[in-house]
């Protein structure tokens, strides 16, 4: 596949010139239905793109949009589903890694060449469902992700801006539904256990991470008019 430039990296271009960047996929995918209710999946793959179009932030004077030789990433992602009359869980694990691929300066962690800045190697989501009643349910969802790396501060005595590793973060959210013909309520709760949740970004823009939402509430009430079509 390939990604032609956009007007915006055209204008702010450093040299004046974009090529379209072109990726490489190669991926497979394994599936098992261990069960009636039950089915794992897996899936294999080895990204590569050349020519890819980043952002260079060379100093707070020269920024613009340039071209580096070729990234990209391999890892696995593993897919487990339960469905049942009470309801379903589903739990997925992903894992990537840059080891063995080209790196580049404006996206690579020193000393660390399995990673890229702001992204985890690895992530766990969990959303399940369950049915206390015919018209009542619970939905809780759990995501974790593994330790990332970041642009946090600027040093005086250097002049350079210094990355900071991110503990492991883990969210969870609930959110019960109630429905009964037409009518429908719910209340949830996102970011139940408040933690912080840091938005980083995957270069060097020159500030630290942006502090994402905290606990939010939500609560939803509807009806549902089903009005008939007249009949000519």
């Amino acid at each position: 596949s390939f990604r032609a430039p956009s007007i915006e990296n055209i204008n702010y271009s450093l040299t004046g010139n974009i090529l379209p960047e072109k990726t490489e996929v190669a991926e497979a995918e394994f599936g098992y239905t261990l069960t009636r209710k039950m089915i794992l999946t897996a899936n294999l793959f080895d990204i590569t793109t050349k020519d890819p179009i980043i952002y260079y932030g060379i100093s707070d004077e020269e920024q613009g949009y340039g071209e580096a030789e070729a990234t990209g990433s391999r890892g696995v992602e593993v897919d487990y589903r339960f469905k049942d009359t009470w309801g379903f869980v589903n739990v997925n694990y992903a894992f990537y890694t840059a080891q063995g691929k080209y790196r580049l300066e404006t996206y690579e962690v020193p000393d660390v060449p399995s990673f890229h800045l702001a992204f985890p190697a690895h992530k766990i989501n969990l959303n399940a469902n369950y049915k206390i009643t015919k018209d009542l349910s619970v939905n809780p969802s759990v995501w974790f992700r593994g330790k990332r790396y970041g642009y946090d501060s600027y040093d005086d005595s250097t002049g350079e801006y210094l990355i900071k590793e991110f503990e492991p973060s883990l969210f969870f959210n609930m959110f019960v539904h109630y429905e009964r013909k037409n009518f429908h309520a719910g209340i949830g709760v996102y970011n139940l256990l408040n933690q912080e949740m840091m938005l980083i970004q995957p270069y060097n823009s020159y500030h630290a991470p942006l502090p994402g939402p905290s606990r939010e509430i939500v609560v939803k009430l509807g009806y549902n008019f089903n009005f008939k079509k007249k009949e000519k």
